[in-house]
């Protein structure tokens, strides 16, 4: 039949210890997940059986997302109708997680001062997509990294993961494109991945630094998984895939 959905903000006023106006004023602030966001993680839709598996694979899947705290799949029976030969509506409920997660940290380790500082935050504007930036200050070396994240690209069952990191000695780029199993019954999954750093290096000999040199290492992985075998007790799954790894040396300008 019907799916309605029904979406609750992080914080709940009708539950004692959740009422608080600290609360109250971060669910004003939390832009809530988006209708649709919700509707792209169903396993089925109206016209097709009622699958109790399905539904708890639904669940989890929801609860997988790091904006979700709680999901559930209510079947409500219309009336006249059954469980047996009826039309069932599909109530699906979801509550919020807090997803806006500042980080500061700072002082001493080995007799280096060390600063860290960022932000992430796992729900952009309500679509699920994730954006951090980080910063570190560790004695003289410093470090700054930027990610994105998007489990849904284009509606699809593809996730995206991308990557940049960049430091005194050098740099990092990369980019994680996957097709997971996101169900029992799915056939099949894919992973490309692929980093490309650039960096400054050092050799050592009993403690003495005795080069300098410059490596530039490019990796690329590709993995293919399918569904091997499937009965009513175990799915029983394979995946095949290779990783290339090359490396180039140069020398340092001195």
């Amino acid at each position: 039949g019907s799916v309605t959905f029904l979406r609750k903000n992080v914080f709940d006023p009708s539950v004692p210890g959740e009422d608080w106006w600290v609360f109250t004023a971060a669910n004003r602030i939390h832009i809530l997940t988006r209708e649709r966001v919700i509707r792209d993680e169903l396993l089925f839709f109206p016209g097709r059986p009622w699958d109790r598996l399905a539904a708890l694979e639904t669940e989890r899947n929801l609860r997988s997302r790091n904006f979700i705290r709680r999901a559930e799949l209510r079947a409500i029976p219309r009336p006249g109708g059954g469980q047996g030969g009826g039309i069932l509506d599909l109530e699906v409920l979801t509550q919020d997680a807090w997803t806006l997660k500042p980080q500061m940290s700072l002082g001493t380790e080995g007799g280096d001062r060390y600063f860290i500082y960022g932000v992430e935050e796992n729900n952009i504007l309500g679509l699920g997509k994730t954006v951090s930036l980080y910063g570190a200050e560790v004695g003289s070396e410093r470090r700054s990294e930027a990610r994105y994240s998007d489990p849904r690209v284009w509606g699809t069952w593809f996730q995206l993961t991308t990557l940049y990191t960049k430091t005194k000695r050098g740099d990092e780029i990369g980019a994680l494109l996957e097709r997971p199993f996101f169900s029992l019954d799915t056939g099949n999954s894919t992973r490309l991945a692929w980093t490309r750093t650039i960096q400054e290096d050092k050799l050592y000999d009993y403690g003495a630094e005795v080069s300098k040199f410059i490596r530039n290492t490019h990796v690329t992985q590709l993995e293919w998984g399918f569904k091997a075998f499937q009965s009513e007790s175990q799915t029983q799954r394979a995946r095949v895939g290779f990783e290339l790894e090359k490396s180039w040396f140069d020398p340092l300008a001195e």
